[in-house]
């Protein structure tokens, strides 16, 4: 087996200015954004975008990219071109688990090979002519910057996790407190925390239900929690006392509630989020039951029905909730007037709104909400710097980029113990991660200036 060489370039003029080479091989070039260049590295964060260039190939030649990372694996069959070249950025494969131009193909497509896994940090590149290797190396991929201190907090019932970057200077940077889903706890917060600490943000993953003595269930959950967060982390040497929300699904909700109250807050990233709070169930007596509270006190919400969501039973036997049905039912039952007054008042947040949602979302119209919710903050403040976008073929997850999506599609609703349809297609989740990573961290530079 040949050895396969991993290269770097500064440029692109470097990855073109030199001649075919007669040696199969493979060069590996990482960068983080179109604004920059190419740079060399062993080794690159897992949001950094990617490219691969197969040269020294016969011209017209068939071959394989295959890419394996621990118990997945992706591939792509591709014809060389006239120089023997084949390109990730600018050819498609015409077989594989992803058939566009699509530099992200080879991560949004991995496939779940077997059940044991390895290293996940090691991604390897194979490059085969039938079914025979003729070149392979190993990358190093990063998930979280081993440099970021964690400092966990379990404390007047504060659960969270401090992620703090490496670098000193960066905690001058606007705090992000992270605010999870249905899935409840702290894990799923802790990890989005931990990815923007890499990139030089202060992160506080907080938990607000499911997490030692705070509430089992989504239902009457004090919004004032997220300011108690605030004022312990103001305490805190060395971190600015300026805070930005970003919270998906529930956690969206719960972040435009709390931002509504807080002037400290600056800027809120909504992934998902509806602007309407929901309703938790009944109680005993067959009252409503509201999801959030402030000061004791109910905060308006959208009225529990006897809609029914769809139900499916997928290949494996369970049942698979798409929840959008019922939402969609019970909107309908309302006029524009009344929808407006369910709002949680989003045009009291002291800074600017980053709404992000998929056009199929099976959980609630996300999309049709963020648009009701974004055309009602440009009415009574247009010069704030809200920002909305609907992603296609994309449902109610937007996670972050360079990761595998076609696992995607069901999540666990943990407050009711169910399997919920997310919605949207690979392809599309893996799209509008890449989209959505450029538009979060602009959108916090923005807020650090």
């Amino acid at each position: 087996m040949k050895i396969l060489a991993l290269w770097f370039s500064l440029s692109f003029a470097l990855i073109f200015s030199r001649d075919v080479i007669a040696v199969e091989q493979v060069r590996v070039f990482v960068r983080d954004t179109a604004r920059v260049p190419w740079t060399p590295t062993n080794s690159y964060f897992h949001d950094q975008e990617i490219r691969v260039l197969i040269e020294g190939l016969k011209p017209n030649e068939r071959v394989t990219l295959r890419v394996d990372l621990s118990e997945f694996t992706s591939w792509g069959t591709f014809w060389a071109d006239a120089k023997g070249q084949v390109d990730n950025w600018s050819q498609a494969p015409f077989s594989g688990t992803y058939f566009s131009i699509d530099p992200d193909g080879f991560f949004w497509s991995m496939l779940r090979r077997n059940a044991v896994k390895s290293d996940p940090t090691k991604l390897i590149f194979t490059v085969l002519r039938g079914s025979t290797p003729i070149a392979a190396t190993t990358v190093v991929r990063f998930y979280v910057d081993p440099k970021v201190g964690v400092q966990k907090i379990r404390e007047d019932g504060l659960y969270a996790d401090l992620h703090r970057p490496s670098s000193i200077s960066d905690w001058r940077n606007p705090v992000v407190i992270v605010l999870g889903g249905m899935e409840g706890g702290i894990v799923e917060a802790s990890k989005i925390a931990a990815y923007f600490a890499a990139r030089g943000y202060p992160a506080l993953a907080m938990a607000y239900f499911r997490a030692d003595s705070l509430p089992g269930t989504l239902a009457r959950i004090p919004v004032e929690s997220v300011s108690r967060a605030m004022d312990w982390l103001s305490k805190q040497p060395g971190l600015r006392k300026e805070y930005v929300l970003y919270g998906k699904s529930r956690g969206g909700e719960l972040a435009l509630a709390a931002a509504s109250k807080d002037a400290r807050v600056k800027g809120v990233i909504a992934i998902g989020a509806s602007p309407l709070s929901l309703c938790a169930g009944k109680d005993s007596t067959g009252r409503d039951i509201p999801s959030l509270t402030f000061n004791g006190e109910p905060i308006p919400f959208l009225p529990c029905s006897d809609s029914r969501p769809r139900i499916e039973i997928d290949a494996s036997g369970r049942s698979i909730v798409h929840n959008v049905t019922a939402i969609q039912q019970d909107l309908a039952k309302f006029d524009s007037m009344t929808l407006n007054s369910l709002l949680i008042p989003i045009e009291k947040i002291a800074g600017p709104v980053l709404f992000l949602s998929g056009a199929e979302d099976q959980v609630w119209p996300a999309c049709a909400l963020n648009q009701i919710a974004f055309d009602r903050m440009q009415k009574l403040n247009p010069h704030r710097g809200n920002s909305y976008l609907c992603y296609a073929m994309t449902g109610h997850l937007i996670g972050l980029a360079g990761l595998a999506t076609t696992e995607s599609s069901i999540m666990v609703n943990a407050s009711l113990n169910q399997y919920w349809s997310v919605g949207g297609d690979a392809r599309g989740m893996g799209r509008a991660a890449r989209d959505a990573r450029l538009r979060i961290l602009y959108f916090l530079q923005g807020l650090s200036r």
